[in-house]
């Protein structure tokens, strides 16, 4: 490590987490060391014996795998030629039993054939009977049967309709007659005639809608029902009655100017015929609205009945012609469907006669084929049995003889290659040791490089007192931190510190370390001692406060003692600085209780001043 390095490094170098990391390091590389050179001897004779294990396990294998390989050739050598031999009886049994078949599937085929196109044939005619089946929907003789059919329920419908629809109308005149109201009504007026059938059996249906609505209002008619049978009568003594009766006690003759006396016979017959007037009156009135009430409702009632009857004869008249119509069409039709039946029939037959005439010759044409191909095969069969045989006695002799000489071979190869692997084992052996003692020496070199490092460091900031007290220099600038004293690190004294193996011995041994007390930043320093132990903790401290004292630049540094158990004859040296500058020393030693607590208010006070009134979270340090 050079000067510039050191420098440049110091406050990083001169630190108690470098001393750790350094400590840590090395006691890691004494492990690692102590491990590997345990499992690098101990591997050594446990790969000799594996190495003459898998020598004898792979020689042990190849000579099997060279004995199984060969039964296994001459095994299927004989396999060979015993299947060439089933083979060909089998292929020869397969082709003669596929020749006898394939004859069989020709005349089957044929037979086939020819029940496919009769039953095409029958198909054909019933596909033509079918499409001119008289009883299709689409047919005209069907629909002129259907259209009579319908008609007829039609008609059927119109004429029940038509008689209940009478029959209900005779109801309502003879329930008019009893109530007094019928009389002589003038004939309606036609409405527009419908325009098709469906119109007018539409119109029809909602005329006796209509009818039934309006005989069932006339049937609840209030008015007229008081002058049916007995009623007006009962109505005329009553209502005559009262008013007589009334009049002859509420009136007085001379009211009237009538020269009678009251009560007497006189007025009383007076007053009677006036009230029987005066109700015949009233009733021959209430009749008259009522059967002009009656009379517009059965005028309505009369002119859907004359629209349902119009509805009907043109219906009628409409079926009628429809129906001539479609027995016309039916006759063309029937005609038609004849002739081309015939023709069809015809074209069918001929059909049938080419599709057979067809057959007959793919079924010769397949037979001439077969004929051919298959003489042939069995042919061809015994020629490859007879090739495979000779294929069999050309290949595996010649098969086994380099067989035996890639095992002759292999057996070579693998004792080289046996040599090899040991030749191989002692070189990795020597590289492994190499390596670990490569590893070994430059940890412990790295570890001695940097304590020499950190003690030239040490050495350029705190020289020994000695040299302090013959030529002492105030320093000009803040050391990384404070040394406090020194500690030796050997080997010997670490467990699995020096490897047995004197090949493994580093150079260095031992080399020591200095006891830095961080600065300035976590600048803390705690001991804890009893008994002669407190001490040399006193002499520590002491040694401490002049290091501080000797290695801070001037005014940088100021005293608070506190000692309250020596009171004060601990530090009573340092007081010699208020001599020079009290601020140095704060006066004196603190040994109350009062005053400590005093010193450290100061202390705090001082602090929070510099904190809030000089950094301000703006500078790291005055």
């Amino acid at each position: 490590m050079n000067d510039s390095e050191t420098h440049l490094n110091e406050p990083r170098l001169l630190s108690l987490e470098t001393e750790f990391r350094l400590l840590a390091k090395l006691k890691q590389a004494i492990v690692d060391r102590a491990q590997r050179e345990g499992e690098v001897c101990a591997n050594y004779d446990e790969q000799i014996a594996m190495l003459q294990r898998d020598y004898e396990e792979e020689l042990e294998l190849i000579t099997r795998q060279y004995h199984e390989q060969r039964a296994a050739l001459e095994n299927e050598y004989d396999l060979v030629r015993r299947e060439a031999e089933t083979q060909y009886q089998a292929d020869s049994s397969a082709t003669q039993a596929e020749y006898d078949r394939v004859l069989a599937t020709i005349q089957s085929q044929y037979e086939e054939d020819v029940a496919a196109a009769q039953r095409k044939h029958d198909e054909s005619l019933w596909l033509l009977d079918s499409y001119f089946d008289e009883t299709a929907d689409d047919s005209p003789k069907h629909q002129y049967e259907v259209f009579r059919f319908q008609a007829t329920k039609a008609k059927e419908h119109f004429q029940a309709d038509w008689e209940a629809l009478q029959q209900e109308m005779e109801q309502v005149r003879d329930l008019m007659r009893r109530r007094r109201q019928w009389r002589s009504f003038p004939s309606p007026q036609t409405s527009q005639p419908p325009a098709d059938q469906a119109e007018a059996q539409q119109r029809f249906d909602e005329a006796v809608a209509a009818a039934r609505q309006t005989m069932q209002k006339l049937r609840r008619q209030k008015l007229p029902r008081l002058f049916a049978g007995w009623v007006p009568f009962v109505i005329f003594l009553v209502g005559a009655g009262g008013l007589g009766t009334a009049t002859a006690f509420l009136l007085e003759p001379a009211w009237l100017q009538v020269p009678v006396e009251k009560p007497s016979p006189e007025w009383f017959g007076v007053c009677g015929g006036a009230a029987v007037v005066v109700t015949l009156l009233f009733e021959l009135i209430l009749l008259a609205v009522a059967r002009s009430r009656s009379g517009r409702v059965y005028a309505t009632l009369l002119q859907h009945m004359a629209d349902a009857h119009s509805s009907v004869r043109f219906w009628q008249s409409e079926a009628k012609r429809e129906l001539q119509r479609l027995k016309i069409e039916s006759e063309h039709w029937d005609a038609e469907v004849q002739r081309r039946l015939k023709e069809g029939r015809e074209k069918i037959e001929r059909r049938l006669q080419e599709e057979l005439a067809q057959y007959a010759e793919a079924k010769e044409a397949a037979l001439r084929e077969a004929n051919q191909r298959f003489p042939a095969l069995l042919e061809q069969i015994a020629e490859r049995r007879d090739r495979t045989i000779r294929e069999a006695e050309e290949t595996y002799p010649r098969r086994i003889a380099q067989l035996e000489r890639q095992y002759e071979s292999d057996r070579q190869q693998l004792e080289l290659r046996h040599r090899a692997r040991l030749s191989n084992h002692e070189s990795g052996f020597g590289r492994e040791w190499n390596e670990l003692a490569t590893r070994w020496q430059d940890a412990v070199r790295e570890a001695a490089t940097t304590a020499d490092a950190m003690n030239e460091v040490c050495r350029r900031f705190f020289p020994d007192w000695s040299t302090l007290a013959e030529s002492w220099q105030p320093p000009t600038e803040l050391p990384p931190g404070i040394r406090i004293g020194q500690f030796e690190v050997d080997l010997a004294r670490l467990e699995n510190g020096l490897p047995p193996d004197e090949r493994l011995r580093p150079e260095r041994t031992q080399f020591s370390l200095p006891a830095i007390l961080p600065f300035p930043d976590n600048a803390s320093l705690l001991l804890k001692a009893t008994g002669a132990g407190k001490d040399v903790a006193v002499a520590t401290l002491q040694a401490a406060m002049l290091r501080f004292l000797t290695s801070i630049p001037p005014g940088r540094i100021r005293f608070t003692i506190i000692d309250p158990v020596g009171l004060g004859e601990n530090f009573s040296a340092f007081m010699h600085l208020a001599d020079y500058d009290e601020l140095l020393i704060s006066n004196r030693i603190w040994t109350e209780s009062s005053h400590i607590e005093k010193r450290l208010a100061d202390l705090t006070e001082h602090m929070e001043n510099i904190f809030q009134t000089y950094l301000r979270n703006e500078f790291k340090t005055i």
